[in-house]
């Protein structure tokens, strides 16, 4: 997970010449006080108006801060100048943390410099968050308003480190993050508790042990082209992220995800408590001796405006269940949610769940595709211990637009574009069940093509 660095850069900021020259040898003395995260700053100063660089150099500890030594050839009076401090990642960090720079205004002569802030490369304005100081611009990842951000695949996987995975901590995923197009590949440098993995990602909170506990939101956007297969190991439950302990997960996609597990797989989460605002497109899931969902391997509380197209969920073994949101589910109540499966392959399978395994889930306003795309027989909507085909709809009308999803309206859902493949063919379907943004977030913030989603600026 990588940290945003944080810097403040105040005082008094003096420039040291010899009187009617016309440039001469000088210092210019920038005090900075650290953010806590680096030990590594620095500066640079430049001629305002054309950019010429006049001396750079890193600051050294000085007190209770950081003191940068400038010396080079500066202009006399009346000379404006361009100061800039960039906290750099400390080594062995480089990835994980966010080199970020900050500009201090432009002044001439001798001048008081004011607070510079860094956070992920946009200003604070704030006095409160320059105030802050640890990660970035003090998220600490005390609460959804100071959440750590995730802006990468190295980042994320990082959750898996003993100080993220049990602390209950809240994450904001800041971009799309596709690892096909970040070349990631998590083995064998992620490996943790003696878990070999075929892939390119070792699935958070996998090994024995160590499920997670987190609060993370994905901010409305992807997580793409993560492709593993963990089973050699008996009893492995794996997703992108393995077994919640306790927290949530909302606001993510999984695009073109293929997961494979011993015991229960699920794209986004084998294991997950409550959960909200997920879907996945053209994603796998394969348990070799369990449970398999189309989202999520199996739920254990409340799942509220998910979605799953062109997903294949495959259970196996002695009592295998599947299902096109969820593998299996207890105490779930499921609200909004609805599933279009290429496949749903298991002994017990459902629409939305393959298996109501305490008898407790409900569902209101879901819907499925019946049977699935690629064949099979009449599903039930929780599959084993269920006989209702609420909210079945055909394929043929999903993609003609035939079908009705009257609950799916408000409150988080939307319509727009979905291309996913069907049957081997890509199919696109207009005016389809979209998620949109809700509560905080603007109400543009997820709209368009699913299968592209939307990319932030790197923040470097």
């Amino acid at each position: 997970m990588k940290r945003l660095l944080s810097i403040l850069a105040a005082g008094v900021l003096m420039l040291c010449y010899a009187p009617g020259a016309f440039a001469q040898a000088g210092v210019i003395e920038v005090p900075i006080a650290p953010g806590g995260c680096t030990t590594r700053y620095f500066v640079e100063v430049k001629d305002k108006d054309t950019g010429a660089l006049f001396g750079s150099g890193y600051a050294q500890r000085s007190g209770e801060g950081y003191l940068a030594r400038i010396e080079g050839e500066f202009p006399a009076r009346n000379a404006a100048y361009s100061v800039s401090v960039t906290a750099q990642p400390e080594a062995g960090r480089e990835g994980l943390d966010l080199a970020v720079t900050r500009q201090a205004p432009d002044y001439e002569y001798i001048y008081e410099l004011p607070p510079i802030a860094c956070c992920g490369g946009a200003v604070v304005d704030t006095a409160t968050e320059q105030s802050f100081s640890g990660y970035g611009d003090g998220r600490d990842g005390s609460s959804y308003e100071r959440p750590y951000y995730i802006y990468n695949a190295r980042q994320l996987q990082h959750l898996n480190n003993a100080h993220h995975l049990k602390a209950g901590s809240y994450y904001r995923q800041m971009c799309d993050i596709d690892l096909a197009a970040e070349g990631y590949d998590a083995t064998p440098d992620d490996t943790i508790g003696g878990v070999s993995v075929s892939g390119n990602w070792y699935p958070i909170g996998l090994s024995a042990g160590n499920d997670l506990s987190a609060y993370y939101d994905g901010n409305f956007h992807l997580i793409k082209n993560v492709s593993f297969d963990v089973t050699n190991v008996t009893n492995t439950r794996a997703g992108i992220f393995s077994t919640f302990a306790s927290g949530e997960v909302k606001n993510l996609g999984a695009v073109n995800c293929t997961v494979r597990s011993h015991r229960t797989a699920g794209p986004i989460s084998s294991n997950v408590y409550n959960a909200s605002n997920c879907f996945t497109i053209n994603c796998s899931a394969t348990s070799t001796s369990d449970i398999a969902g189309g989202v999520f391997g199996n739920t254990v509380g409340p799942v509220w405006d998910c979605f799953g197209v062109g997903s294949r969920a495959s259970g196996n073994g002695g009592n295998p269940n599947a299902g096109g949101i969820t593998g299996a589910s207890a105490s779930s109540p499921f609200n909004r949610c609805y599933a279009v499966a290429n496949l749903v392959s298991a002994t017990y399978r459902g629409g939305i769940s393959g298996r109501d395994s305490d008898g407790k889930n409900s569902a209101s306003g879901c819907y499925y595709c019946n049977p699935p795309v690629s064949g099979g027989g009449t599903m039930y909507l929780f599959g084993t211990n269920s006989t209702s085909a609420a909210g079945a709809f055909s394929f043929a009308d999903f993609g003609s637009g035939a079908a009705s999803f009257p609950a799916l309206s408000g409150g988080g859902w939307s319509r727009g574009t979905l291309t996913f493949s069907a049957g081997g063919a890509a199919v696109t379907v207009e005016d389809a069940p979209i998620l949109a943004a809700e509560g905080y977030f603007p109400p543009s913030a997820f709209t368009g093509d699913y299968t592209t989603g939307r990319s932030a600026p790197d923040p470097a």
